[in-house]
């Protein structure tokens, strides 16, 4: 039987990466800022089995950049930089996962936003490559597996590689990235697949949809009975020039520089533990640097998925709605197999040519007085 245990969420400030040539420098504060939170879980409450970091954690997010930009900043999972966080859940015997931007030399001129899992060994466990996002959003350039779907299941050995889940002496684990939590699909997947603990990297803004966001964690955790830890962000420091960051010391914020980002808490934080019920087992309700700790209980997840009483992922008809899904495909596979995307308006544009299909086919219905509704964004909520 395995022991209840304590899972972290690790809401860190990132350092961002501006300039290349101090590129190296920021990944390893970041690096070294992390692990120094999670000592500090250590030395303070004790021995942590699971740590979670947030999504782009390490080199922070600069969306005004080019894709072969995005190549020389992103890491290679395993990778040097990525040794101090397997070193230290070697040295702790615990499971260190997070975020960060990927290169992949089987993949020349595309980068990926990822997650990876080292475990108690300091052996990679777990890479995770994001679903959804940028070709669907239209805010970055990183591929998505669905979008080179052919030569991504056959240079990874299959379809495995979409939804990995490892089985470990603290439950079955699996992996996703920030926007992924809002498809149910892919969550389900996971838990199709026996995940009973899912890790989430995000990187989500300070915006009007933080309650949606919340919500969708809970409902993911609830429908599937399983546990999600979300880790995100605790904020941005932005490299002004050299060395000198916004958080610097004597920086003297009336004087603007080029290239300042502002708030350093440009995140609404909120990283939490959610249970199989639903529930809030741990929580930063806070922005800013700070932790949350929930207890992870597999022996009491594993007798509530023995129930029949509400256990939707046992009552799913999922024969019927593969055939709906089948009819509709929205965001289409392998549009970017040929050609990796170059510009984030490639990824709009995708979704406003779906949202077009939709209107002709009777699925959405266009609402009165707007002519072309896929050529702007709704006047009824704030831009973000």
């Amino acid at each position: 039987m395995i022991a209840p245990y304590t899972a972290v969420a690790v809401q860190t400030i990132i350092r961002h990466v501006k300039d290349l040539k101090w590129r190296e420098a920021i990944i390893k504060e970041n690096v070294n800022r992390s692990i120094s939170m999670m000592d500090y879980v250590k030395h303070r409450f004790g021995a942590a089995k699971l740590f979670v970091l947030p999504e782009f954690s390490l080199t922070g997010a600069e969306h005004v950049r080019s894709v072969e930009e995005w190549t020389k900043v992103a890491l290679r999972i395993p990778g040097p930089e990525l040794e101090p966080l397997a070193n230290f859940a070697r040295e702790n015997q615990a499971y260190v996962g997070g975020g960060t931007m990927e290169f992949d030399s089987n993949y020349p001129g595309r980068w990926f936003n990822s997650a990876y899992l080292f475990g108690p060994k300091g052996e990679l466990l777990i890479r995770y490559r994001k679903l959804n996002g940028a070709d669907v959003q239209g805010h970055t350039t990183y591929s998505t597996p669905p979008a080179l779907y052919d030569l991504y299941v056959k240079t990874e050995g299959g379809e495995d590689a979409l939804f990995p889940v490892v089985d470990t002496p603290i439950g079955r684990l699996g992996m996703i990235n920030c926007y992924d939590i809002n498809f149910p699909e892919v969550i389900r997947t996971f838990a199709m697949r026996g995940a009973e603990v899912l890790l989430h990297c995000t990187g989500e803004p300070y915006a009007p949809h933080r309650e949606s966001w919340e919500m969708s964690r809970r409902t993911r955790a609830y429908e599937n009975l399983m546990y999600v830890i979300s880790a995100n962000h605790g904020g941005y420091a932005a490299q002004m020039h050299d060395d000198v960051f916004a958080d610097s010391a004597g920086l003297i914020f009336q004087e603007r520089l080029e290239g300042e980002i502002s708030p350093v808490d440009r995140s609404h934080g909120g990283s939490e533990v959610v249970d199989f019920n639903g529930h809030i087992a741990g929580q930063t309700e806070s922005p800013g640097e700070a932790l949350a700790m929930g207890s992870i209980d597999i022996q009491a997840l594993r007798e509530r998925r023995g129930e029949v009483r509400g256990n939707i992922l046992a009552q799913v008809r999922s024969e019927i709605y593969a055939k709906e899904y089948a009819k509709h495909r929205a965001s289409p596979l392998n549009r970017w197999l040929d050609r990796p995307i170059q510009d984030k308006s490639e990824g709009s544009q995708n979704t406003r040519e779906v949202i077009e299909r939709y209107l002709k086919e009777g699925v959405y219905v266009p609402p009165e007085g707007v002519e072309v509704l896929t050529s702007q964004p709704s006047r009824r909520r704030a831009s973000v």
